[in-house]
């Protein structure tokens, strides 16, 4: 009897380990959309599309690192206002990026003439 009582014990420990694991943070299309924009950078503007409809999607909060590589992005295009407004956001999102993304910040305001630090971001992705 006691036997019997471990095995099913042991046997619904077992199930219950092997259950799915919903997601925390909304990923999106994320690593599809990585893979084919490394294997085929001409897919870039269509990666910076789905990077934005996984922010906007809701639900979940956004996976750490979605917003710096949104940033990275729009860095990679040549928009440096853009590519700061993401970074802040990934910043005060995750403060653990708060050092790595002040620094990042710091070095691209420098890049920029002094007036258009204050102007709002535009989008060279249009």
């Amino acid at each position: 009897m006691k036997k019997t009582t471990f095995l099913s014990i042991l046997l619904s420990l077992l199930l219950v380990g092997c259950a799915t694991q919903q997601e925390l943070y909304q990923w999106g299309e994320y690593e599809q959309a990585l893979y084919k924009q490394q294997s085929s950078p001409e897919e870039f503007k269509v990666y910076v599309e789905s990077l934005q409809r996984t922010i906007e999607a809701g639900g979940k909060p956004v996976a750490p690192g979605i917003y710096a590589e949104l940033g990275s992005a729009y860095l990679q295009a040549g928009d440096v206002e853009q590519a700061i407004h993401w970074y802040g956001v990934e910043r005060d999102t995750w403060p653990e990026s708060k050092a790595l993304m002040t620094a990042l910040i710091t070095n691209l305001e420098r890049r920029l003439p002094s007036n258009s630090a204050s102007e709002e971001p535009t989008n060279a992705m249009d």
